[in-house]
């Protein structure tokens, strides 16, 4: 059955395998999986692939975290200290717990633009090259 694009966007919110929906995706904190456990996709792609999810992470902790410490300073409610320590623990904290779910939106964004790279929606046809599938 065809991925929709709505059901790779709620998979990756879910850190969900964007094909079939499995979970887990990844084997520890910082260790993804190469492939699906359930389904077999691969999710190793080309070096620097996953590169991007660093620009939704720094987003995710600049503007939910960051910003609004900086506006609470400006706005007197925060002072010098606690603003600074604030600051570094969300600077240093964000990544950590949000890696997981950066590079899940990374990966459902991919897949958002190009659905039709999912295995699910690749019909198999008899005699054709996978490779040769898009005309290259």
């Amino acid at each position: 059955m065809p991925v929709t694009r709505q059901q790779i966007m709620e998979r990756g919110l879910h850190h969900s395998c964007p094909n079939c929906g499995a979970k887990p995706l990844f084997s520890s904190r910082f260790k993804m999986y190469v492939q699906c456990p359930k389904c077999g996709m691969n999710f190793d792609k080309e070096d620097g692939f996953y590169a991007g999810y660093l620009a939704i992470l720094y987003g995710m902790v600049a503007f939910g975290w960051i910003a609004p410490i900086a506006l609470l300073w400006l706005l007197g409610v925060l002072g010098n200290t606690a603003a600074i320590i604030l600051g570094a623990l969300g600077a240093v904290a964000g990544p950590v717990l949000l890696y997981q779910t950066a590079r899940c939106i990374w990966m459902a964004g991919y897949y958002w633009f190009l659905p039709h790279e999912l295995p699910a929606n690749m019909p198999e046809r008899e005699g054709e090259n996978v490779e040769n599938r898009d005309g290259e």
